[in-house]
């Protein structure tokens, strides 16, 4: 789930299951089609085709690749929620999220300086483990992969000064706690939701 991924690409083209999500509110609809880069860069890290004397090779040389185009900028973490759901309908069992906490939605926010409160990120991780807890309920087996934000200014150092979050400040799945209650969720069940998340 990133920009999409370009579906002519020479080294994805044959990896590429069907799939029409599109919820980046632009382009077509029905299309997943990369309108910025980033998922078809990631697609290629999980899959490019290997040994065709093309480019590079994928981590995983046996895999289909379902394309979500989804503009993190701007929707909301119930529509990242939405195109997990879909993905693993669709057939995936492993989800990758290569995105966080939008900076941008605060002019002021700096993880070093003004982090997310804990109650923040506890509410977006409430929203991902219940979305989880669905599927899993109705015998889904998928893991969800989210990455830990490795592209933050730390303006303490400097104005070009990049930086990793911690995962936990991530938000999303990476927030999720095995000591709390999300919704009418039970302690199990909350395990077994964290247990299904790569950081």
């Amino acid at each position: 789930i990133d920009s999409g991924v370009a579906t002519d690409h020479e080294l994805l083209k044959d990896r590429l299951v069907e799939s029409n999500v599109n919820m980046s509110g632009s382009g077509n609809p029905n299309t997943a089609e990369d309108d910025y880069g980033h998922g078809t860069h990631v697609a290629g890290i999980i899959g490019a085709t290997p040994n065709n004397g093309i480019g590079l090779s994928g981590i995983l040389w046996d895999v289909d690749i379902y394309a979500a185009n989804f503009n993190a900028s701007s929707n909301t973490i119930s529509y990242i929620v939405d195109a997990v759901s879909s993905q693993v309908t669709n057939g995936a069992t492993a989800v990758n999220l290569s995105l966080g906490l939008n900076p941008a939605a605060s002019s002021t926010f700096n993880p070093y300086e003004k982090p997310y409160t804990q109650s923040d990120l506890d509410g977006t991780a409430k929203q991902c483990a219940i979305g989880m807890n669905t599927l899993l309920n109705a015998g889904k087996e998928f893991v969800v992969v989210q990455s830990a934000g490795n592209g933050v200014i730390d303006t303490r150092l400097g104005t070009n000064v990049y930086r990793s979050v911690d995962a936990t400040l991530n938000g999303l799945y990476c927030s999720v706690r095995t000591n709390t209650r999300y919704g009418s969720m039970t302690t199990a069940q909350v395990k077994e939701v964290y247990n299904r998340i790569i950081v």
